[in-house]
């Protein structure tokens, strides 16, 4: 079109200059004609071009929005995924915590039971001590013995209802105990009780009764023999993090005697007992990173009359 533009344009000037002004006029309306043609022809591509960017334009922000929302799905199935979790977690946690809540119930029911079954050792200890005292017409000492059995009998029975006391009651229990050994066995029987200056009060808590059982066994199957004399010390004090009840017990008979006593048994059954319920014990202490320690041994072979009895317990 703009060839014939330029044509037409050249042959109505040639004809315009030659006074041919008719054969001018037409080229001068074929140019114009031309002219229109491309003046419609720009007006269509410029229109075709504007299209174009607004579908361009429209494309754009489709992609965009199309992102945007990939986006939002992204964070979204992130959101739900860690909710997702930690529901899991929670539920996990739940039953970890109501089997641990059962674990601990049945603990605390077996620890009932244990106690339960330690405690006649003594009783039956007791009543056969008061027979003899009886039998041996010391109705005075046997009226001693009843009234401080009695205090004692009301303390041991309580005892499976808790789980801790101050250590203050402990040894207030423990000197009631030693008086009535030495009650009965008059001047067979001496003991001593040392307590560090750090345990007087009641800032610390103990399990109750936790060595009396084989404490009273030992001393029990001691006196059966006869001119055995028993010499016994109790310490309590604060050792690395742990509140120490020792026990020493000392025979005037030789190491025959602790071999007898060591292997009964009554004595081995009791162990038994006592170790299960330090089982129980350091189960149901799930915070603490100490356990409880319990054990029974004999000093030194050169020492082979005496038995150490020792429970340490957190602090």
């Amino acid at each position: 079109l703009s060839e014939k533009k330029r044509a037409s344009e050249e042959l109505t000037i040639y004809y315009r200059n030659q006074g041919d002004y008719k054969r001018a006029l037409f080229y001068l309306k074929n140019t114009n004609y031309f002219e229109n043609q491309i003046t419609n022809k720009l007006y269509n591509d410029q229109k075709k071009m504007l299209s174009s960017k607004i579908i361009s334009s429209g494309t754009q922000e489709e992609i965009y929005s199309l992102r945007s929302k990939m986006r939002a799905n992204y964070w979204l199935m992130i959101l739900l995924s860690i909710i997702g979790i930690l529901m899991v977690l929670a539920f996990v946690m739940a039953i970890s915590n109501r089997r641990r809540e059962s674990d601990l119930q049945f603990l605390e029911v077996k620890r009932k039971i244990l106690v339960a079954n330690l405690n006649p050792i003594f009783i039956f200890n007791s009543l056969a001590a008061i027979k003899n005292i009886i039998r041996e017409g010391r109705n005075e000492e046997a009226g001693r013995y009843l009234s401080s059995f009695a205090r004692l009998i009301r303390v041991i029975m309580v005892s499976p209802q808790i789980d801790y006391h101050p250590i203050e009651k402990e040894l207030q229990v423990m000197e009631n105990y030693f008086q009535l050994q030495k009650i009965w066995l008059v001047d067979r029987f001496s003991y001593k009780i040392e307590v560090s200056r750090e345990l007087q009060g009641n800032r610390y808590d103990v399990p109750p009764f936790f060595c009396h059982p084989i404490l009273e066994q030992i001393i029990y199957s001691a006196q059966a023999i006869q001119g055995t004399n028993i010499s016994a010390t109790m310490s309590a004090f604060l050792s690395d993090g742990y509140i120490r009840q020792q026990f020493s017990l000392s025979f005037s008979s030789s190491s025959i005697l602790v071999n007898e006593i060591l292997q009964q048994s009554r004595f081995k059954k009791t162990s038994e007992l006592i170790h299960s319920r330090l089982n129980i014990l350091n189960k149901s202490m799930i915070t603490s990173t100490l356990k409880a320690n319990f054990n029974v041994s004999r000093p030194s072979e050169e020492v082979d009359n005496s038995i150490i009895i020792r429970f340490d317990f957190p602090q």
